[in-house]
């Protein structure tokens, strides 16, 4: 028993890399649908959903995911905005999660609560750090939106941290670091 649980383990971390590894090329590519295809969508969730939920537990969820994918999109944006050349060489360097199992409405999932994504910029090394993975569909996804991007200069936090003159969310805060800190 004990053998399968470790190569169960190994199959789910190598899931995670793999994850991050299709994220970190659809941001080489500049292609922003490919990086929100590595996100969980609406209908994952309704698969999931029990019948007892009511209409304002359907609407709730699907205005959480409207936020969600709208930080997406701005943390995609935000992200190559970082990469001054576009012909930035981008490499995956390595995904860091603790996968556990656990059982929700009857149902074995492999979740984890954070993943750290690990890749280089022309050879600069940078850190994406990346909210709740799920293993659905026999792939992993994220499930929540990214947290924040430490690059050698700077860290940016993603989700919407006040608003602009005109009322709208402003995402992408960034926090310049010291010159004595590193990544």
């Amino acid at each position: 028993m004990l053998i399968l649980a470790l190569t169960v383990s190994a199959s789910a971390d190598e899931g995670v890399s793999e994850l991050c590894r299709d994220l970190i090329n659809s941001i080489a590519a500049d292609d922003p649908v490919a990086y929100a295809q590595c996100y969980t969508t609406i209908q994952h969730r309704k698969r999931g959903m029990s019948s007892t939920w009511t209409a304002q537990d359907m609407k709730r969820i699907q205005d959480k995911f409207r936020q969600r994918n709208t930080t997406i999109w701005h943390s995609f944006r935000v992200i190559r905005e970082q990469i001054a050349d576009p012909k930035a060489r981008l490499q995956f360097v390595s995904a860091e999660a603790k996968v556990k199992t656990e059982t929700f409405r009857n149902v074995r999932v492999a979740i984890t609560s954070s993943i750290l994504c690990r890749f280089r910029v022309n050879g600069q090394e940078w850190v994406l750090l990346l909210d709740d993975g799920i293993f659905l569909d026999g792939r992993w996804f994220l499930a929540d939106d990214p947290v924040s991007l430490e690059t050698p200069k700077r860290k940016i936090r993603f989700r919407p941290s006040g608003r602009d003159k005109d009322g709208h969310l402003i995402y992408g805060r960034v926090i310049e670091k010291n010159s004595t800190t590193t990544p």
